[in-house]
């Protein structure tokens, strides 16, 4: 049976004589064509086109056209399911190669190949084309559309502040008035607030005072009646005295203020206390240089309580203040970690100021909040090591690292500054349980 009448297994052989690149290339049409499984007269007749030719593609005597190769892998494809995406690419090589070895001086065939990919390549230009000529339309139009109601609305506003503007102006003059009484009446509260102060500052140091006087009155009083009940004899009297107890806690609470400041000073070097506490420092120094016997007044220490919790506050809102670097890296920033430091002695300051006026539930509170702080920032807040080594590079120049020195001072500090916050932590821990009856410091 010929090669134009038989099925597609009954192919005659490729003939011996082709060049090797049209053989190879006539193989490769061969599979394509026994994949659909068809005969060479019965596809022939289904593409309209002579069953003799269809003949002479497969048995290599004549080299297709391009888009005959191209209908071939459509239908294999369409027939036996979808075949690997570099097929196209190693079919079109192998038809350059037979193409060039069967006819070499016959450009014709190359040039109707190039044809028809730059008509293609021209109706997919052109159906771009048109794509983005509708897009453009449409945009176009959107444009108009907004632009009309865009002066519309502009036309509107300019009729609205015609009709208005007498009644703009009216209220702007309000306003403007209002404003103005309102920072005179900021600036009369400044001062009649400052004026409160003060006199409450000079009443709380005339009523402690009067109550320093009515102690040794009453002493002096007691003092007489043992003498006469004893015989002229002076009998002892237990206790201790208001006067003597303000003094002993003035000096507690300064020894604990002290003893902060150097935990922090430590810790953080040429941060000081006072500029960290911003406008608490005056206070924590007017406080420490005061004599044990002259008392606190109760203003200034409720004053200080006030700052030291807004301080805290700040300080906790910047240790939860979210670092997503950090925490996808494992490892708490600096600034957050010291911001615990600083919350920390915060806390002890607290701590120390309720253990002054006897509130034992609140100094354990803070003193528990201090030690949350420290634990979680510490040693983070130390920073690194600081190198003093250098060697010389050839590029660089001189370049610092770290020695055993450096490492072993910085773990030095580290454990001194732990020894000094359990040292206050010590310090400030409350003497007496919760509950029992104290005096405040009036």
């Amino acid at each position: 049976m010929s090669s134009g009448q038989g099925g597609a297994g009954d192919l005659d052989p490729l003939d011996e004589n082709l060049p090797e690149p049209v053989r190879v290339f006539a193989g490769e049409l061969r599979v394509l064509f026994r994949g659909l499984e068809t005969s060479v007269r019965r596809y022939a007749q289904t593409h309209h086109m002579n069953s003799a030719t269809l003949s002479r593609y497969l048995s290599g005597r004549r080299i297709p056209q391009w888009a005959f190769v191209v209908q071939l892998m459509q239908d294999n494809a369409a027939t036996s399911g979808s075949f690997a995406a570099e097929v196209p690419g190693h079919l079109k090589a192998l038809y350059d190669a037979a193409l060039r070895a069967a006819k070499p001086k016959d450009t014709a065939h190359l040039l109707r190949d190039e044809l028809d990919r730059a008509l293609a390549d021209l109706e997919r230009a052109r159906t771009h084309e048109q794509v983005l000529a509708e897009a453009l339309h449409l945009r176009e139009t959107r444009i108009r559309e907004l632009q009309g109601r865009l002066a519309l609305e502009q036309a509107q506003r300019s009729q609205d502040r015609i009709t208005h503007a007498a009644e703009l102006e009216i209220r702007d003059t309000e306003i403007t008035n209002l404003r103005r009484q309102v920072a005179d009446l900021k600036a009369d509260l400044e001062r009649v607030h400052s004026h409160t102060a003060d006199l409450e500052q000079r009443a709380t140091t005339v009523e402690e005072n009067l109550a320093l006087v009515e102690a040794d009155a009453d002493a002096d009083a007691t003092g007489g009646a043992g003498e006469e009940a004893s015989g002229g004899q002076s009998v002892a009297i237990t206790g201790t005295s208001p006067s003597k107890r303000t003094v002993e806690q003035t000096q507690t609470l300064q020894e604990d203020l002290t003893a902060i400041r150097r935990l922090v000073y430590i810790a953080n070097g040429t941060q000081m206390m006072t500029k960290l506490v911003g406008p608490a420092g005056p206070h924590i120094e007017a406080l420490l240089q005061r004599t044990p016997q002259d008392p606190v007044p109760d203003a200034d220490l409720d004053r200080l309580t006030e700052l030291f919790q807004m301080a805290l506050a700040r300080q906790e809102q910047t240790t939860t203040k979210p670092h997503t670097l950090s925490r996808m890296i494992g490892r708490r920033p600096y600034d957050t970690a010291r911001a615990d430091l600083y919350a920390s002695a915060f806390s002890l300051m607290l701590a120390a100021l309720h253990k002054s006026r006897g509130q034992y539930e609140l100094q354990q509170s803070y003193l528990s909040r201090a030690r949350e702080h420290f634990n979680r920032g510490h040693p983070h807040f130390m920073g690194r090591p600081t190198p003093t080594g250098s060697r010389h590079n050839y590029r660089a120049g001189n370049v610092n690292y770290l020695t055993d020195a450096d490492k072993a001072d910085h773990a030095f500090s580290v454990r001194q500054v732990k020894d000094v916050f359990d040292t206050c932590q010590e310090q400030l821990k409350p003497s007496v349980p919760p509950g029992t009856p104290t005096l405040a410091l009036d």
